[in-house]
């Protein structure tokens, strides 16, 4: 029907080899009328490799890795490989077990949302490469896509510094991912060593039911929640101290992340954000080169921060950053070296 040759037909539906873009349509025109698949599972039998690749999500739930699966989708579309994607719960377990249905099904490679130690080492010791998103710092090696952290903490306790907040507060996870220890290290090197005089850095529980203290407005206190679920628990604190608390000292907070519920809250909570898309995008793409070159030296990539900037108001708490001032740009390495600015959306 084609009126091609068997080896030109196969280039045209494998998409391996040069075909004339016009031969190509007759081919999968074709293809089309006839009904005709290729056997993806056979021609990976055949070559020795397949093409497909995993995406272990912890929480799909979440705004952020939900962005970063589209971003892994939009990057594979139109290649060579598909990927699946499984969403773990945080169940320590289920996370193990679908790292082992992957390497069972014969994935290339795996992307990961940050889980467990036992699930990279797993997939290391099977072989399967991996690609971290963001991540928990571990003992294995591996190619990394994380958000400028360390760059956003010291664009954040730069602009804290300029309106003379008395103490900083970092509040992360008590198993903090990577780009949360990145933070608490750009913040440092501009208002001092966490635990000590400005800067405080903790756990929830460790800070106690009121992570702000029984008068949190006796005090300029910048506040920075590692996420944005953590960011929820030092709102609802500020709610329940704000009935009878003095309002004329000032008091801000600001999210490492973002979700619907601080555009929604009045007044609006103010976000150092991350494209998760390009999180997605740049994990699909590290992997793809990874697959190309095994024996490569690992990379880590870093993402640019957005300053998001909002009211984050409670009676007369300050915004972070006026709108006059400028957001200067703070410096990040990426796998290039190059600058990672920090820009600031209204």
């Amino acid at each position: 029907m084609a009126e091609v040759s068997r080896s030109t037909a196969s280039r045209a539906l494998n998409a391996n080899g040069y075909v004339a873009a016009r031969v190509r349509e007759r081919v999968l025109a074709a293809a089309d009328d006839l009904g005709y698949l290729a056997d993806v599972a056979a021609r990976g039998f055949k070559s020795g490799r397949g093409t497909t690749v995993g995406l272990l999500v912890s929480d799909l739930r979440a705004p952020l890795h939900a962005d970063v699966t589209v971003g892994v989708s939009d990057r594979l579309a139109g290649g060579p490989y598909t990927f699946m994607v499984a969403h773990t719960s945080k169940d320590p377990d289920r996370q193990l077990q679908l790292a082992h249905a992957f390497a069972a099904r014969r994935v290339e490679g795996v992307i990961l949302t940050p889980l467990g130690d036992e699930v990279h080492s797993s997939l290391h010791r099977l072989g399967v490469p991996v690609v971290e998103v963001d991540g928990f710092p571990s003992g294995e090696d591996c190619d990394r896509v994380l958000p400028a952290a360390e760059a956003a903490g010291r664009f954040y306790a730069e602009r804290m510094d300029e309106p003379g907040f008395e103490q900083t507060l970092l509040v992360i996870d008590a198993a903090p991912t990577a780009s949360q220890l990145e933070l608490v290290r750009g913040c440092s090197a501009i208002v001092g060593s966490p635990g000590g005089g400005r800067l405080r850095t903790g756990t929830l529980s460790e800070l106690g039911p009121d992570p702000l203290g029984p008068d949190p407005w006796a005090a300029h206190v910048a506040v920075l929640a590692g996420t944005p679920d953590l960011g929820a628990e030092i709102w609802a604190s500020m709610l329940r101290s704000g009935a009878s608390a003095t309002r004329d000292r000032r008091l801000s907070l600001v999210c490492f992340g973002d979700a619907t519920w601080m555009r929604l809250v009045v007044p609006s909570v103010s976000a150092l954000r991350t494209d998760g898309k390009a999180l997605g995008a740049q994990a699909a793409q590290r992997l793809m080169s990874r697959l190309e070159d095994r024996d490569a030296p690992t990379v880590i990539d870093r993402i640019p921060v957005v300053f998001v900037e909002r009211q984050t108001r409670v009676g007369r708490i300050t915004a972070t950053c006026s709108t006059s001032s400028g957001c200067a740009a703070a410096s990040g390495t990426s796998s290039a070296s190059a600058a990672t600015p920090i820009t600031r959306r209204p």
